[in-house]
């Protein structure tokens, strides 16, 4: 009997520690590193953006497909908006500076957002982007009665969480 309470035990804590040790190496970047992150390769930022306006059409890309205004739910390219060479790009380029995928809002001047880093599931997840308002960067935010935080990476860019 002790022995199946010592093995219960050990396994119990085996389990929480790696789930501790997930929970570290799985948390969310500090406003500092996405911000250094972000200044190092800012270019390519400048060239996902401006693309996805290009894109008219399109609203969400990322590895699993794409979303548009005709489609609502996603779609593995090649779709009549975006040919898959166009979509291959945008997965390269996600990937050169570690983000998971991109949206944006409707309008001549949207808003667009880069994922660079995402934890959680269903209702439990959390979110790290950064994005590019068309009118000024709000101001750094963070209240308790928010469910967003914003911290201004300069000009129009920002980094938007949902971690709190």
């Amino acid at each position: 009997m002790r022995r199946l309470v010592f093995a219960s035990l050990a396994a119990l804590t085996g389990l929480g520690a790696v789930l501790l040790a997930m929970r570290v190496v799985m948390a969310a970047p500090t406003n500092e590193d996405v911000a250094q992150r972000f200044n190092r390769k800012n270019k390519i930022y400048e060239q996902l953006r401006e693309m996805l306006i290009e894109d008219r059409e399109i609203r969400q890309i990322a590895p699993w497909g794409v979303r548009t205004t005709t489609l609502p739910l996603g779609r593995m390219p090649p779709v009549a908006e975006l040919p898959l060479e166009r979509y291959q790009e945008y997965l390269a380029l996600l990937s050169d500076i570690g983000a998971t995928g991109m949206l944006r809002s409707d309008g001549d001047d949207p808003r667009t957002c880069i994922l660079v880093w995402a934890s959680g599931w269903a209702g439990n997840t959390a979110h790290v982007s950064v994005c590019w308002s068309g009118r000024d960067a709000p101001a750094s935010t963070s209240t308790a009665s928010s469910r967003f935080s914003r911290s201004s990476l300069g000009g129009r860019w920002y980094v938007e969480r949902d971690d709190q």
